[in-house]
């Protein structure tokens, strides 16, 4: 199970520098290795999602960490939001996982 996480506020239209993430789960960081990452971005107020559309970059896969290089659609509005990254695995028995956080963008 993994578990939730808070990503740090970070400023309308911020762009740089991206975030450094680490997807936990319970028992550990999650093997990243073989992954292609994708995201959403659920406002909480509305209930509207749209995909992530900056670089999600693996870039320790054994600790699980990545990096979210934002695209300014990403940080285009203030609010408070609901982030979930999802993991495609070609070569596992369970293809895809997710890795949910809370994010806020301040105006």
């Amino acid at each position: 199970m993994a578990t939730k996480a808070i990503l740090p506020i970070i400023p309308v239209g911020s762009t740089r520098p991206g975030l450094l993430i680490t997807w936990s789960r319970d028992d550990g960081p999650e093997n990243l290795n073989g992954a292609t990452l994708t995201g959403e971005i659920t406002t909480l107020s509305t209930g509207e999602t749209r995909a992530i559309v900056g670089d999600l970059v693996i870039s320790d896969a054994n600790n699980g960490e990545f990096e979210w290089w934002f695209a300014g659609a990403d940080v285009a509005d203030a609010g408070v939001f609901s982030v979930k990254f999802r993991a495609e695995f070609l070569d596992r028995p369970t293809p895809a996982i997710t890795f949910s956080a809370d994010w806020t963008v301040r105006p």
